[in-house]
């Protein structure tokens, strides 16, 4: 079982399709800013990967559920970079398929 699987994994499924996550950086007013998270794969919980930004980051953040994207996961703060190393780094995706608008 992949060690990312056993943190942060939510079911047992293996055989899953590797879509594209797409991180971005929404702009709110002045120099605040949301980080938007979307496409993560379905096995994965996306409470615990919250959980650990939240920690991990020193920030805020919350889910909500898109009709058309699933669910989203937006943290404060501009944390793209920080949000691509990790999910690289803990294997939750690959680097070609993390798609972080710097």
């Amino acid at each position: 079982m992949n060690p990312a699987q056993e943190l942060f994994g939510d079911q047992q499924d293996d055989d899953h399709q590797q879509n594209y996550i797409h991180i971005r950086n929404q702009q709110r007013n002045g120099r605040k800013s949301l980080t938007i998270i979307q496409g993560l794969p379905k096995q994965f919980s996306s409470k615990k990967i919250l959980k650990h930004f939240k920690k991990e980051f020193n920030c805020n953040g919350s889910i909500t559920e898109d009709p058309e994207f699933g669910k989203v996961i937006m943290i404060q703060g501009d944390k793209r970079k920080l949000v691509g190393d990790f999910l690289v780094h803990e294997g939750i995706a690959e680097k070609d398929f993390v798609k972080a608008s710097l």
